[in-house]
């Protein structure tokens, strides 16, 4: 699994690293969707959003998505518990 802070439209912006709570979420599966990472990720219980990206004309996954928390200490726990952990083939990473 990897992870990296974003720089998404519609998201929050941070301005320091501290304030970074959304994490890129890369190599996914093609049948992986938001209902799927949710239930992944929604025991911390400080899951706030998940969005898979998709292509505009088929709308079909392009395989990787963006997982948003409630705080930058969010974020970071989920980083150092799932980077680079098989969930099955994901990946988290951090920038």
């Amino acid at each position: 699994m990897t992870m990296m802070p974003p720089q998404p439209q519609g998201y929050h912006h941070p301005q320091t690293l501290e304030e970074v709570r959304t994490l890129w979420i890369g190599d996914l599966q093609y049948w992986v969707d938001e209902n799927y990472l949710s239930s992944c990720f929604s025991q911390t219980g400080e899951l706030v959003s998940v969005k898979v990206i998709r292509n505009k004309i088929t709308g079909q996954p392009e395989g990787y998505g963006f997982i948003e928390f409630i705080s930058h200490a969010a974020a970071e726990r989920t980083l150092q518990t799932y980077n680079g952990t098989p969930m099955p083939e994901l990946k988290l990473t951090s920038v």
